[in-house]
């Protein structure tokens, strides 16, 4: 790797590499463009130049983020890896202590590092702007008049917008981390052949227990695929590893909900993934109709 890399997977090559087929390609979609199927190498696929480098105020990028992001992928690949072979033979990976905390930074980060969460920053930016200058005006000072001016300068907020995007990403780590800290791990495994999760750009599907839907509400799940075969879930349960065999409606179930929030889906079967482009198509027809 580049000491200044430009090209930022938010997605890691690593997972993406059990999602493609026996040729080594992974076929998708762009849910709210295209209504074809086409494919690539995982190498070229959810990627974007610069997406975590903070600019200083010399105009320079920061790479450092998108670092410290590949030395956290590179310490839990092996944990998944054993995941994923522990769960195919239908055995529990009886995570030590330290593999569970990697697990548990990794699945924070994924969860938050995605185009989708960042949009959200970006487009809510005037509004958190506009509350940072009160809440420093009133528990500071008064901005000074060169201060507000510097604000409002294009280029300042260009950088700001940029930054908070990354500070965004640790905001309640130690929360989130304490909460994963206290619940285990249920595995969810596909054994028949021609079934197969997809794998999102916003990856993380998250389903709510009676309207609850907080990570720390008991029975809400929040499903991360790390392979065509296998999703992992925080969970309540008591050992703490549990491991469930798929159903189909369970499987069509979360792969609708990541076709639903993604930009973005992608898998080995390109079958799959032209099913769920026709089946939504469809639905936008009949609701056209209805008006």
């Amino acid at each position: 790797m580049s000491n200044n890399p430009k090209k930022h997977h938010y997605i890691p090559k690593f997972i993406l590499d059990n999602f493609t087929d026996k040729n080594g390609y992974i076929h998708f979609s762009k849910t709210g463009i295209s209504k074809s199927v086409e494919k690539s190498k995982p190498q070229n696929f959810f990627i974007q130049n610069h997406l975590y480098s903070s600019i200083n105020e010399s105009n320079e990028k920061d790479t450092s983020f998108e670092i410290e992001l590949s030395k956290i992928e590179s310490e839990v690949s092996p944990v998944i890896r054993k995941i994923i072979t522990s769960t195919r033979k239908k055995n529990l990976p009886n995570l030590y202590e330290d593999e569970k905390n990697k697990w548990d930074y990794f699945f924070y980060y994924q969860i938050k590092r995605v185009p989708e969460f960042y949009s959200k920053i970006v487009d809510n930016f005037e509004k958190y702007l506009d509350y940072a200058i009160d809440t420093f005006e009133q528990t500071e000072r008064p901005l000074e008049e060169y201060e507000k001016e510097l604000i409002q300068d294009e280029e300042v907020k260009k950088r700001l917008k940029k930054n908070s995007t990354i500070v965004a990403l640790g905001r309640n780590e130690k929360k989130v981390l304490d909460i994963l800290n206290k619940r285990g791990l249920a595995i969810l495994y596909i054994q028949k052949q021609n079934q197969s999760f997809i794998m999102g750009s916003n990856p993380a599907i998250r389903i709510p227990n009676h309207g609850k839907t907080r990570l720390d509400d008991d029975g809400v799940e929040l499903w991360l695929p790390i392979s065509f075969d296998i999703a992992i879930s925080p969970s309540f349960t008591n050992p703490p590893e549990i491991l469930q065999i798929a159903e189909m409606e369970e499987i069509r179930h979360i792969n609708e909900l990541s076709f639903k929030q993604s930009s973005i889906i992608a898998g080995k079967s390109p079958k799959l993934i032209q099913s769920l482009v026709n089946y939504f198509k469809n639905q936008e027809k009949k609701i056209s109709n209805h008006k």
